[in-house]
């Protein structure tokens, strides 16, 4: 009966304002941090993990709406450096919507996608992905510790849309982990083709 009564407040979306409509007052991406965080696992799956370890650290900055994550330019010191081709060859740059959290770009080198031009799998085309996005952004709105107490968060895909929910651990009479309790848990829909933030919230 807990477990069911826990699902069923996860499902209702019940707890903390958060539901279908709900967008936190700073949006889904409210700093530098969860900017940075989205862009690395979205180009780990497209790149690769030793290309995105390669360029870190990644700065980042909001303009319009929009954070630009950048990876640096490691010009080689000395006098009437500049930027060259050559430079700008691998150079990796992610436009992430502040508001939703949706890429709007990603620029390789000298090239220029135009903004909303998604790869054929989507920018989210794995759970890992879809997870990595779906800690990012519940973080800033529910706070690391009480994220971090529902480890594991897994991902399921549903149609077009990856169901994110982390999961509920509570000590039995033994002290072992059990999910037969009362509780609830983080629970955010992203998309696949764009790593938008469809719903969010957390059960009761």
């Amino acid at each position: 009966m807990r477990v069911a009564a826990a699902v069923c407040g996860l499902l209702l979306f019940a707890t903390a304002g958060a539901g279908a409509g709900y967008v936190p007052p700073e949006g889904f991406v409210p700093n530098s941090e969860t900017a940075v965080r989205i862009a690395e696992a979205m180009l780990i799956a497209r790149y690769g993990e030793r290309r995105v370890e390669s360029a870190k650290p990644f700065s980042s900055h909001l303009k319009d709406g929009i954070w630009h994550v950048e990876e640096p330019l490691n010009l080689p010191p000395g006098p009437g450096n500049g930027i060259t081709i050559e430079v700008y060859k691998e150079w990796l740059e992610v436009q992430v919507s502040k508001l939703d959290a949706h890429i709007i770009s990603v620029t390789v080198g000298l090239t220029n996608p135009v903004p909303g031009e998604n790869p054929i799998e989507g920018f989210v085309p794995d759970s890992r992905t879809a997870v990595k996005i779906g800690e990012a952004v519940l973080v800033p709105v529910y706070g690391k510790a009480q994220i971090e107490s529902e480890l594991p968060i897994t991902a399921k895909l549903k149609r077009d849309t990856w169901m994110v929910s982390g999961t509920l651990n509570c000590p039995d009479s033994a002290g072992r982990k059990s999910d037969s309790c009362d509780g609830g848990v983080a629970y955010v829909q992203i998309s696949k083709a764009d790593g938008r933030i469809i719903a969010m919230s957390h059960g009761k």
